[in-house]
């Protein structure tokens, strides 16, 4: 039998519509970064969210100030982000792994954006199904 194991790759991302940052400067607001920092008692994902903006000035001798916060944020195991808090003071480690019992993966990854290479939160999902390459169908792996 030919085939492969199929996997799930998540980016975490800030959560839609949370205000994180009180001035936005330019077209694209403000750049976030996040991390992962565990797993929570109850399966979750823990994380922080890094956000920031330079804002221009204009006149002799100013220069461009930068805003910045940092928040903490929780995703569920599909990815979407459920919950962003007041930041809880822990820094993050973007060499940070860790596994839970079912095989989810969190890891921090440095990853392109139109700002630059930015940090992510990921989750990698494993899964017991199994494509057949020669058959196109998903039975359980053997």
């Amino acid at each position: 039998m030919t085939g492969l194991l199929l996997a799930a790759l998540l980016e975490l991302n800030a959560q839609p519509g949370v205000k994180l940052l009180g001035v936005c400067c330019g077209m694209n607001c403000y750049k976030t970064q996040t991390y992962v920092t565990g797993f929570n008692d109850d399966g979750t994902i823990a994380g922080e969210v890094y956000a920031s903006t330079t804002c221009p000035c204009s006149g002799r001798g100013c220069k461009p100030y930068k805003y910045s916060s940092w928040h903490s944020i929780t995703w569920n195991l599909d990815g979407v982000a459920t919950e962003t808090l007041p930041w809880d003071g822990i820094a993050p480690d973007p060499a940070f792994t860790e596994t839970d019992a079912i095989g989810d993966t969190i890891y921090d990854v440095l990853k392109p954006t139109s700002w630059g290479l930015l940090y992510r939160g990921m989750l990698e999902k494993p899964d017991n199904g199994y494509v057949d390459t020669l058959h196109d169908k998903v039975t359980e792996e053997p």
